[in-house]
């Protein structure tokens, strides 16, 4: 999705596409404030027409050594993407960005993405788990419901398998006819 976002919208000066990968391996660390300095960096990095906005606030707080809320990194995260037409952010395996799917950070984070302007695009990537439904639910969001192919299931598997060396190589096959197997009867 994200390459196909920045592709539609290359060489577009009135776009800005951002995305944040969860790990469930790093929950303490992805705080809402981490999440939005990585975004206000991806603007600053790639989209220079915001970087004037965001060197300012940076100018200030590195000067007094202050730490910002992230009421102000939301604010200035607003005034970088109202420099553009439209904004996509995309949130990849939001399920593993908390244990408690219906945990309240989740929907705060969401609601802090959803305030940034009516011109940006918010795009949620989650396993199918009930708590998760509800939150998407009680927004109102759009839905669309993805599968892998077979194909694409199998050559995932079978360079993972091919890449631990424990495995027997008889092996291989039976492990991918399972996987394949069971995503399908989802």
């Amino acid at each position: 999705m994200i390459n196909f976002l920045e592709k539609r919208n290359h060489g577009q000066l009135e776009a800005a596409v951002c995305f944040i990968y969860f790990n469930h391996k790093r929950q303490k660390d992805q705080t809402i404030s981490g999440i939005l300095a990585s975004l206000l960096r991806q603007i600053f990095e790639t989209q220079s027409r915001a970087s004037s906005i965001i060197e300012e606030f940076y100018n200030i707080y590195s000067k007094q050594n202050a730490h910002y809320t992230d009421g102000e990194l939301q604010g200035i995260l607003c005034r970088g993407f109202a420099t553009f037409g439209k904004a996509y952010i995309v949130l990849d395996g939001l399920d593993k960005y908390s244990s408690n799917y219906e945990d309240k950070i989740i929907q705060d984070l969401l609601a802090t993405l959803l305030s940034l302007g009516s011109h940006v695009k918010v795009m949620a990537t989650s396993r199918v788990l009930s708590g998760m439904e509800g939150i998407f639910k009680k927004l109102e969001a759009k839905r669309l419901e993805i599968y892998a192919r077979d194909e694409d299931i199998q050559l995932y598997v079978k360079d993972r398998v091919e890449n631990e060396l424990f495995f027997a190589m008889h092996l291989i096959d039976i492990i991918v006819d399972k996987i394949t197997h069971a995503a399908k009867s989802r």
